[in-house]
């Protein structure tokens, strides 16, 4: 540890409380002088040791009435991660194997700037192009390849965001809609949990909602303004995937309230047969990710550099 580390880790221990505060928080707040790197890194120093000193199990000491094991359990995990679960990181589309080069590595330096305990991917993290409706390119992979290549390339992201909430999109979605276009009970079919051998903290579902923020991955809907117009609707944040050309984050306001929409581009590669389909337009994806912070009220996006 050096020596600005040991300023900021000794400034948290005579201040415990603020551990519960991002690295971007308290430098920005208290240590505009030092950066965020070694703040980031005094911080989860500072609440592991505060963690191991005051764990409720330490030497059997009961849990205080009230809490459950399992609640004091997942707040230690939070802080032993090393990550504030109020921020929320937001995964564009990756389509795997199809995913840009270099993207989960932008999306782990992104949890890391901005201190993001709680993931969210939102959608089409595999492509499934081989079982797609559409026309099949006769030089690609076959379906069961593809399906191979895209769950080693999923191990990786298990590997670097342990737990993560996961939107439906539609590409993900193919092998369900193709069962039930064929007529194949539900009984039969793979859960997603299953189907990508997905460790028991990673959820799929149509939609989630953190802090009052809408993720849903943006089916049925098109254009620059298509998370703004959800947001509106609902007079919700909202935040979806699936344009891949279009990112960013608009803002709606009313006479009671403001809302935001953030669309998240998608990190697809667009030089691979995946994207064959949108080769002739004139904008490309735009590769990216999203975060969240202050419990859902600022949303921020930071592209790729490419």
């Amino acid at each position: 540890m050096n020596k600005k580390q040991e300023i900021v880790y000794n400034w948290l221990i005579e201040k415990p409380g603020y551990l519960k505060k991002s690295a971007l928080t308290l430098q920005k707040e208290y240590f505009d002088s030092i950066n965020l790197q070694t703040v980031y890194d005094a911080l989860r120093e500072a609440r592991s040791d505060y963690k191991l000193k005051n764990s409720p199990f330490k030497a059997g000491l009961k849990v205080e009435t009230g809490i459950s094991i399992s609640k004091v359990q997942k707040a230690l995990k939070s802080i032993k991660n090393g990550f504030n679960p109020d921020n929320i990181l937001a995964i564009a589309d990756q389509h795997e194997p199809f995913c840009k080069e270099g993207y989960l590595e932008h999306c782990i330096t992104m949890q890391k700037k901005y201190d993001c305990g709680t993931i969210v991917l939102i959608g089409d993290e595999v492509d499934l192009c081989g079982v797609s409706q559409w026309e099949k390119d006769p030089d690609g992979f076959s379906a069961g390849t593809e399906a191979n290549l895209a769950q080693e390339k999923m191990k990786l992201w298990y590997k670097a965001f342990p737990d993560a909430f996961v939107c439906i999109g539609n590409h993900t979605a193919r092998p369900f809609r193709q069962a039930k276009a064929n007529g194949i009970p539900k009984k039969f079919i793979k859960s997603y949990e299953e189907a990508w051998e997905a460790p028991k903290t990673w959820k799929w579902r149509e939609h989630w909602e953190i802090h009052n923020v809408l993720f849903t991955h943006g089916t049925g809907y098109s254009g620059a303004n298509a998370a703004i117009r959800i947001a509106t609707r609902h007079r919700q944040n909202t935040v979806i995937g699936h344009i891949h050309s279009e990112a960013g984050i608009q803002y709606s306001a009313s006479k009671i309230d403001l809302v935001w929409g953030m669309q998240l581009g998608g990190a697809l590669d667009d030089n691979t047969y995946a994207a064959y389909y949108a080769k002739d337009q004139l904008k490309k994806s735009i590769v990216g990710c999203g975060i969240i912070l202050d419990k859902g009220r600022l949303p921020i996006y930071e592209p790729m550099v490419m």
